[in-house]
């Protein structure tokens, strides 16, 4: 008997995910496409988990890492896992539509050029209890810059050419916490090109629990990081992608303005939002409110903006 090697390997990483995983798992189930496996890599788990991902099926390899990793780290051990040709990834508490991968499946045997297929997606706010489409709303062909600017993606919504992560020094990393995901497949969009399919195929929860909620504060150290990776990986970077720098930097200080807001640093804040204002509407937006005497300011941005991310 041949050994079952599929043409996708599905990645899903759970520390304590009983509530939302059986409906990720029977999303799976549910996929018009189904040459698969599924690299289940349980980041001991104290609850039921383990119990719900072993009821699945022979489609899914169960693995339990021995300590608890940061989810870079697991990410990693759990693609070292991974047969197939073509890696998708699934958080534990998101859900695929039944045609999400034969769709994207269909764009990497046809396409050699393409590294990165992603789609559409809805975003579930359980704190709000509302439904949305996010992102653009057409098919799009992304080439480096244009993939790195306009970066919007969610985790789940990804199919990889195995191929990509083969091509890098390092795959995700480990000492990212919040961008981990951007960082990755901005480099990978460096030597691939990316495919965007302009419906929405995932349906991916927001939660309290979510690591881009609790990292919050994390977010401007982690911008720059990613630019010092994109530097080290890419000879003359900043001269090549001066556009690419600007953005990334905007982001790294935009969160940064954020969160001095409710210290009180309003004329901080306008120092570092006046380069981003004329080609940045939060820049701009930003710098105005500072102008505010500042537990005004402080006011509006925790009531308009407190959950923007």
């Amino acid at each position: 008997m041949s050994k079952f090697e599929p043409k996708v390997s599905i990645i899903i990483n759970c520390h304590n995910g009983e509530e939302f995983l059986k409906e990720t798992l029977e999303s799976i189930n549910n996929q018009t496409y189904n040459d698969y496996e599924i690299v289940f890599y349980d980041n001991v788990s104290n609850d039921r988990t383990a119990e719900i991902a072993k009821e699945y099926g022979k489609n899914l390899n169960y693995h339990r890492s021995d300590t608890f990793l940061a989810l870079g780290a697991a990410r990693n051990e759990a693609i070292k896992l991974a047969k197939g040709k073509y890696i998708a990834f699934l958080d534990s508490d998101d859900l695929w539509d039944s045609d999400k991968l034969i769709k994207q499946v269909a764009i990497l045997d046809a396409r050699q050029d393409i590294g990165l297929v992603m789609c559409n997606f809805r975003t579930y706010n359980m704190m709000r209890n509302q439904l949305q489409d996010v992102e653009i709303k057409k098919d799009t062909v992304f080439e480096f810059d244009s993939f790195v600017l306009n970066y919007a993606f969610a985790l789940s919504t990804f199919l990889v050419r195995k191929s990509c992560f083969e091509e890098l020094p390092m795959i995700f990393d480990e000492r990212l916490h919040y961008a981990e995901e951007y960082d990755l497949f901005s480099r990978i969009s460096y030597k691939w090109k990316s495919y965007y399919i302009g419906i929405p195929l995932t349906t991916r929860r927001m939660h309290e629990k979510m690591n881009s909620i609790k990292l919050a504060e994390r977010i401007p150290v982690e911008h720059q990081m990613t630019l010092d990776n994109l530097r080290a990986y890419i000879s003359n970077f900043d001269v090549l992608f001066p556009n690419i720098v600007r953005k990334i930097s905007y982001l790294r200080d935009y969160m940064d303005a954020k969160a001095h807001f409710s210290e009180y640093k309003n004329k901080k804040i306008r120092k570092m939002m006046i380069p981003y204002i004329w080609n940045e509407k939060r820049a701009f937006e930003y710098f105005v409110i500072a102008l505010l005497p500042q537990k005004f300011s402080d006011l509006i941005i925790q009531k308009i903006y407190k959950n923007h991310i």
